[in-house]
């Protein structure tokens, strides 16, 4: 099995947790010398009769001699010089040394037949070298570790993950972006399977843990968990617990100088929307439009001036929804004027989703105006501006509406009904 390890010691662990899921690796199990002594003495052969008096070198020479065996696929005979480092150097107290045999280890750790042996050799190499670990060593081990969960994941094997990541919180949790990833995902796979108590202890865990770190990936973690628990409750009709979630999320992040985590403030405010809007007993939720566009309307005020594309787009999108809640309450004049307001918001936007924005709305201004006592010469207008706007438009969206509008006019010009909303 070629090892990978030595092309990604430097990266972060959010990075190589994206390669994770292509990591189709086992784990190694430890070596049955852990209990033997070690020599640490000078003037060692190697290889054919050769002396060197370096123990560093000694160290390295092995090392280098395993990992291209074990480049070379030849795991078993990789394994075998990593064991005699290991016997040779294990308590060797050099710190160099001690880097080569915790680098062999970590390769071996890769080739385990089992789960259980490959945490039994992170185990002892924590219990062994604990903070002396090089920073880069330890991002190998941890990779390998949520490689191997990912892995698991991909298969179906959600319950054989869940120890996994259980045990790279209990041996390498005291990295937060270790720790916060470890119990995000137990969090999420137990909500994957049901298992919807054990979810919600995880990510109140995590919270618990990370909620006042100021490090921003931290806390969006920390805020994908809030917002899955919400989730959670949401399915269990606990709408009232759901909401005050929502809150919270917003009232943490909303200051925040990052933008991803002012984006979860406005995320959550929508979702508080959305909740309350919904219609009908659908997860015990009554239905309040009314409410849900008070909350629209704070989202655009707060945030209807950013200039971030990220948040200007969910701002268009808290309009639109605003738009369609106030045509499910008959409010014909008000759906028009937020229509009005996102054209005049979007229109000097060259970027497609601004371009689909407008061209949608303007769309449903044309029918709101068509449905009117009288609108039909208005509601034309609006369709042929939309033509002409849009006359030059190749993407396929935006086509298709400019499409429907002229249908649309044609039938008010010939005195039919207008199309429906689409």
């Amino acid at each position: 099995m070629k090892m990978i390890f030595s092309g990604i010691a430097s990266g972060s662990v959010c990075r190589t947790l994206a390669l994770s899921a292509v990591m189709a690796v086992a784990l190694s199990g430890c070596p049955s010398q852990y209990n033997t002594p070690r020599q640490t003495g000078n003037n060692m052969p190697i290889s054919g009769g050769q002396k060197i008096s370096e123990p560093v070198e000694v160290a390295r020479e092995l090392f280098e001699r395993g990992k291209a065996l074990s480049e070379q696929g030849k795991t078993q005979e990789a394994n075998a010089v990593f064991e005699e480092l290991d016997r040779r150097f294990g308590l060797d107290d050099r710190r160099a040394v001690q880097s080569y045999v915790t680098q062999a280890l970590a390769i071996r750790a890769q080739s385990a037949s089992t789960t259980e042996e490959a945490l039994s050799v992170h185990k002892e190499i924590e219990n062994r070298y604990g903070d002396n670990l090089e920073s880069g060593t330890r991002k190998q081990l941890v990779a390998s570790l949520f490689g191997k969960a990912a892995s698991l994941g991909k298969t179906g094997n959600l319950a054989k993950a869940i120890p996994v990541y259980e045990e790279i919180e209990q041996i390498y949790g005291d990295d937060k972006t270790s720790g916060v990833w470890a119990i995000f995902w137990q969090g999420e796979l137990s909500r994957q399977l049901r298992r919807l108590r054990n979810a919600v202890a995880a990510f109140d865990r995590l919270d618990q843990r990370f909620g006042q770190e100021r490090d921003p990936a931290v806390l969006s973690v920390v805020a994908d968990a809030l917002f899955k628990k919400a989730e959670i409750l949401t399915e269990q009709g606990d709408t009232r617990g759901a909401v005050a979630i929502y809150e919270d999320i917003d009232k943490r992040f909303s200051g925040e100088r990052d933008i991803s985590l002012r984006k979860r403030a406005l995320d959550a405010l929508f979702a508080q929307g959305t909740l309350l809007g919904k219609q009908g007993a659908e997860a015990g939720i009554s239905g309040n439009p009314v409410a849900a566009v008070a909350v629209y309307d704070e989202i655009i005020q707060r945030f209807g001036n950013e200039k971030d594309p990220t948040l200007r787009r969910a701002v268009g999108n808290t309009l639109l929804k605003k738009s369609e809640t106030l045509r499910l309450l008959g409010d014909n004049p008000g759906t028009i004027a937020v229509y009005d307001e996102i054209i005049s918001r979007y229109s000097d936007d060259n970027v497609l989703f601004p371009r689909i924005l407008v061209a949608t709305v303007m769309f449903r201004k044309g029918q709101a105006l068509g449905r009117q006592e009288g609108g039909a010469n208005a509601a034309m207008a609006v369709f042929d501006e939309l033509t002409q706007r849009f006359a030059a438009d190749t993407h396929p969206n935006v086509r298709k509406i400019v499409g429907q509008a002229v249908v649309a006019r044609q039938k008010l010009a010939t005195g039919m009904e207008p199309m429906h909303d689409n």
